[in-house]
Formats: structure tokens, sequence, C-alpha cells
């Protein structure tokens, strides 16, 4: 359908650590998707279907475009504080059918105003939007996990380029054939 599914994206606005005293006060990631939620919903093509409600996995909220509901999730294992993965589900039910191209245009239509939302605010850093959910548990436990990768590539190479992998979005100096995050191959370039 779209290959704009999750987006990783940095920040440290938001708490990404509960300590024990904190438990059962408020969760981790509600004030990060309330945040996101609160700024979709002057856009005049997104109407507020569910506000952030709390899940075992994470939070979710709902936007309407076209008719068509669209998920914001905002998925809370990544394991990196700071770092956050940002999904977006549009399903249509058994009683309401929406063509393919209905709900990916609706799809669209929210990547992009969450690309705004976070585009227009200096703390917010996107690594980047994925089709598949590169970052879950199972990945990481095979090893040094993607998430990691990007960040790791980041620390190391940022004071050194600002040439990113349009793959994975993490840092890759020119000297580099491919990406050190994700094996993306971009070739190499002189320096300027």
């Amino acid at each position: 359908m779209t290959n704009r599914n999750f987006l990783l994206f940095r920040n440290a606005l938001f708490l990404s650590y509960q300590s024990d005293e904190d438990n059962g006060r408020w969760f981790v990631g509600g004030d990060c998707l309330g945040w996101i939620y609160a700024r979709l919903l002057p856009r005049p093509d997104l109407r507020d279907v569910c506000c952030p409600v709390m899940e075992d996995w994470g939070w979710y909220a709902s936007v309407e475009t076209r008719d068509t509901k669209v998920r914001v999730e905002l998925l809370l294992y990544s394991y990196i504080a700071g770092y956050w993965i940002l999904g977006i589900d549009t399903k249509s039910s058994v009683l309401w059918r929406k063509t393919l191209s209905v709900r990916s245009e609706a799809h669209e239509r929210v990547a992009d105003a969450i690309d705004g939302v976070l585009r227009d605010d200096e703390y917010f850093e996107s690594y980047g939007w994925h089709t598949d959910d590169r970052f879950d548990k199972a990945s990481l436990t095979k090893g040094f996990g993607a998430l990691e990768r990007v960040a790791n590539a980041n620390q190391r190479w940022e004071n050194i380029t600002t040439r990113k992998c349009p793959n994975c979005n993490a840092l890759c100096p020119e000297y580099r054939r491919s990406c050190l995050a994700c094996g993306y191959e971009l070739g190499r370039q002189k320096p300027k």
C-alpha cells in the first residue's frame, strides 16, 4: 500500500523512562503521542476520532481524512532513550470497506501531516520512514539491532558529515560506499 508505515525519530522533550515511584501516575509515551496528536488536529483535512489511548504495547490515537480512519501508533519498545517509533495503520472494517486507493491516499495525507509536525519543530530529528517494523524486540535480540546501528552511526559521524542514507537516514560519511547502519549502497562521494 505505502512505504511510509513506521517513522523513527529522536526527541529529548518527552520522558522515555519511568521510575518505580511514578508507576501508576503516568505512563511513558502518552506525552509524546499527545503532543503530536494535538498538532495534527488543527489541520483542515484531518478530523478527531479517538484521543490517545494506552495499550500494553504503547499508545494509539485515530484521525479521519476523506471519510477514512487512520490510526497513529506510538510503539514503546525503543531501547535507546529519546528515540521513538511512530506507526500508521489504515484499515477498513467489514461494514465500511474502502478501496485501496482511498486508503492509500488517507495514509499518505496523515504521513505528510506527521512529517510537517516534525519538520516544523526544532526538537525533532527524523530518521526516516520505513515500510516494515525493523525495530521490534525479535530483531534486536538477534544481535545488534537496527535502532542501535542508526544511533551509533549518528553518534560516530555527527562531527564529520551531514550526508544521510536515504534508506535509514543514518549519517554516512562520503568516503563510505555503503551505509554502516543498514548496508544500503550509496556510492562514494568526494568531500566538498
